[in-house]
């Protein structure tokens, strides 16, 4: 039977979280630690949290004072995390001041589901909620639902820098060959910190296998056990096509400026 398509906002539904709930929360769960290990945090906030699966690991490794952000399109029904700790909000508009800061933001794989012209005030909103903050968001390519701004890491990167935060490479090189965390986390995970907090900077730096991060790089898992289905997409694309060709310039560019070629 025929039925008319679904309004996009409705497009996150039960389907899409089931299907990456699972391996979202096996991704957490070994991401996170390595994150606690730095900034000790007994409060947390998910900016684009889902249904709450990076909180509900968050919750596992010992923090209490959760929160997460989303817009009323996520199946309350579906939570995991209490309902209370959910507000919803939609996040295409600034979310306004708040008096409330936390030890860690969180924000993974969200950024490239907003318009363009929110990502400078998308990082702002982060930067105002923690002193640290986790982020992954979708790079040129990597193809998703309803993926609008897929940007280069070295972009966020530099919106981060201008609000008076610090990447650290502390996550991609400790995941990056791990398959129990999703590639995508593998690939775009960066910790930014900010420059008031010395301490933080410090640890992090430590903990951090090289630094400056080299940011463009792009994680072999699409070219591999998805290798005909991807480049099935990318031709079929020429948009797609121009994108992962500068992708790649871009990866290789960074490499020859680090190695001095």
């Amino acid at each position: 039977m025929d039925m008319a398509r679904e309004p996009a906002t409705l497009s996150y539904g039960a389907s899409f979280y089931g299907e990456i709930a699972a391996g979202s929360f096996r991704s957490a769960l070994i991401v996170l630690p390595l994150v606690f290990d730095i900034v000790h945090p007994c409060s947390v906030i998910d900016v684009g949290c889902g249904v709450g699966t990076w909180l509900r690991a968050a919750r596992a490794l010992g923090v209490a004072d959760l929160c997460g952000i989303d817009g009323s399109h996520v199946p309350q029904h579906l939570l995991e995390i209490d309902s209370g700790e959910f507000n919803g909000r939609d996040l295409t508009q600034p979310l306004g001041h708040t008096t409330r800061r936390y030890d860690l933001a969180l924000s993974l794989e969200v950024a490239e589901h907003l318009p363009r012209s929110r990502a400078d005030s998308f990082v702002s909103d982060l930067c105002g909620l923690a002193d640290a903050v986790l982020f992954s968001a979708a790079i040129p390519g990597q193809g998703g639902q309803e993926h609008i701004n897929e940007e280069r890491q070295s972009v966020w990167a530099e919106r981060f820098v201008r609000h008076g935060f610090q990447p650290i490479d502390v996550v991609r090189p400790a995941v990056w060959s791990n398959s129990d965390v999703e590639y995508w986390y593998q690939q775009n995970t960066i910790l930014y910190v900010a420059n008031t907090r010395s301490d933080l900077l410090a640890s992090a730096r430590t903990a951090a296998t090289h630094n400056p991060p080299l940011f463009d790089v792009v994680h072999p898992t699409p070219w591999g056990t998805t290798k005909a289905a991807f480049h099935a997409e990318v031709h079929s694309q020429p948009g797609l096509r121009l994108a992962l060709q500068r992708t790649r310039d871009a990866t290789r560019n960074a490499i020859r400026e680090r190695l001095h070629w």
